[in-house]
C-alpha cells in the first residue's frame, strides 16, 4: 500500500512494514533454535497464507470463496499433521 500511494520512504506505512519485517526475522530466529526445519516451513507457509487471506479480505475487499477456504484449511491441517506429539 504504501509503494502504490507514493509514500515518502520514511513515511509511517513504510517504517510499519519493515518493523514487521523485523519481528517475523526475529520470530524466525528463534523458531528455527527449537523446531526443525521441515516444521518451521510449514508454519512460516501457513501463517503467510492466513495472513495474506485475512489482508486480502479486510484491506482489499477480496472475497474469499469455498476454494480459499479449503486451502486455508489444508493448511492447519498440514501444521496439526506437523506439530510434533509430546
Amino acid at each position: 500500500m504504501a509503494a502504490d500511494g507514493n509514500q515518502p520512504m520514511w513515511s509511517g506505512r513504510v517504517m510499519l512494514g519493515c518493523a514487521l519485517y523485523a519481528v517475523s526475522a526475529l520470530f524466525w530466529f528463534f523458531a528455527m533454535q527449537h523446531v526443525s526445519l521441515a516444521q518451521a516451513g510449514v508454519a512460516y507457509s501457513m501463517l503467510t497464507l492466513i495472513a495474506l487471506a485475512i489482508i486480502g479480505a479486510l484491506y482489499f475487499n477480496e472475497t474469499l470463496h469455498a476454494r480459499e477456504y479449503a486451502g486455508l484449511g489444508c493448511a492447519l491441517l498440514a501444521m496439526v499433521l506437523m506439530s510434533r506429539v509430546a
